[in-house]
């Protein structure tokens, strides 16, 4: 992969990747979770859209529970659901340094990581929390989900694998970059997807192996 052999000799940071396998897992875990109806729905959708997506926590987030800057936060309005696919207007990314805004277009996958069917499913209950111009990602609680909030649940639903201390809001993004090479998906592709100016998102691939516990070919 070009770029590879010049940033494979860089020292990697010790978050783990979320995979298919893990996704699956953490699937189970919320549905099995004393988080309410509403909060499963919420979550899920969230991760899905953050794995498959390949997103940055701040670009799907609120930067506090009650507080919120529309301008740069996923909203609700930034959500348009098709027949097999979703589309999501991320207003503020990272490296977009003068606010044009991405489109960004998630396909649906027939499989049980979706994030068409998530969406869809979460979406259908939101509508009845708050307006189309709060945050898409908001708790039963009312309270607007973060970034704290994402790393708190996360770690908690994985408390049970002896690593689950190396798994961080962005394990999504270096997990959903890296299925996408194993995949077979060009280069290119990965690199319009997640919004990078360089071919960085090499050093964001890595090898995967089962995690004990897990059935990798559920």
């Amino acid at each position: 992969m070009d770029g590879y052999q010049r940033l494979s000799g860089q020292q990697r940071d010790q978050r783990l990747p979320i995979t298919l396998q893990i996704m699956r897992y953490l699937k189970d875990e919320i549905s099995k979770s004393s988080l309410s109806s509403f909060d499963k729905k919420m979550y899920w959708a969230a991760f899905t859209v953050a794995f498959t997506g390949l997103l940055r926590v701040s670009e799907y987030t609120a930067a506090a529970p009650g507080q919120f800057a529309a301008k740069q936060t996923l909203l609700l309005e930034d959500v348009t659901l098709h027949t097999d696919s979703v589309v999501l207007n991320l207003k503020s990314t990272k490296t977009d340094q003068f606010g044009y805004g991405y489109r960004l277009s998630l396909r649906k996958t027939g499989r049980s990581v979706c994030p068409v069917e998530s969406l869809r499913a979460y979406t259908t209950v939101r509508t009845t929390m708050a307006s189309q111009r709060e945050p898409l990602f908001i708790q039963s609680s009312g309270a607007y989900l973060t970034r704290s909030a994402v790393d708190f649940t996360l770690k908690k639903l994985l408390r049970a694998l002896s690593d689950h201390p190396k798994y961080s809001t962005h394990s999504f993004r270096i997990g959903g970059t890296t299925t996408a090479a194993l995949a077979g998906c060009e280069d290119s592709q990965i690199q319009r997807t997640g919004r990078w100016k360089s071919g960085c998102f090499a050093k964001y691939i890595r090898g995967t192996v089962p995690v004990d516990g897990i059935n990798p070919y559920r």
